[in-house]
């Protein structure tokens, strides 16, 4: 976690190094622990849950843990079928396009169910979904041509983004 919020993950341990008896060089610590930013594109930040190698292939991958009251038709439509949801699974693509050393996502999810009957979560799932960064190129492409484009269209410009939310 970010011991300061608005400062990116490379800025924080650069704080946090100021405070050391005998830090480690920044970007080393970030490599090592897999918080990586794109050199080429600081804006573009990921902290992931945890990281995992992969036994036997030692194949560096995300890992995510997820826990969720599954409390209405609409929490339930975006789990059903064994989904991700895609918020997740953009979560998931940001990693990849900010970690270029990750092959891969794993996501471990706690789902708890809630019976409309009785108004009490009356049983749980644990649910697994990866997917590998091979398979999801286009769509990494995707995430950073967007965040690109907000980066530099509404950020560097100061210009704030139209919202369009209908409150009725």
């Amino acid at each position: 976690y970010n011991l300061v919020q608005n400062l990116t993950a490379k800025e924080n341990v650069e704080l946090a190094a100021q405070v050391c008896k005998d830090p480690l060089d920044p970007d080393t610590v970030l490599e090592m622990v897999g918080l990586s930013e794109r050199k080429d594109k600081p804006y573009m930040c990921y902290t992931p849950d945890g990281t995992i190698i992969e036994k036997g292939t030692k194949r560096k991958g995300i890992w995510e843990c997820k826990s969720h009251q599954i409390r209405n038709r609409e929490d339930y439509e975006e789990w059903v079928n064994n989904k991700l949801p895609k918020r997740y699974y953009c979560q998931g693509l940001q990693g990849l396009a900010v970690g270029n050393d990750f092959d891969f996502v794993v996501y471990y999810a706690i789902l708890n169910f809630l019976n409309f009957e009785t108004g009490s979560y009356d049983h749980s799932e644990i649910r697994a979904y990866r997917f590998e960064r091979e398979s999801r190129k286009d769509d990494i492409v995707i995430i950073e041509n967007v965040e690109t484009d907000f980066y530099e269209n509404h950020i560097v410009k100061h210009i704030p983004p139209d919202i369009d939310i209908d409150l009725n």
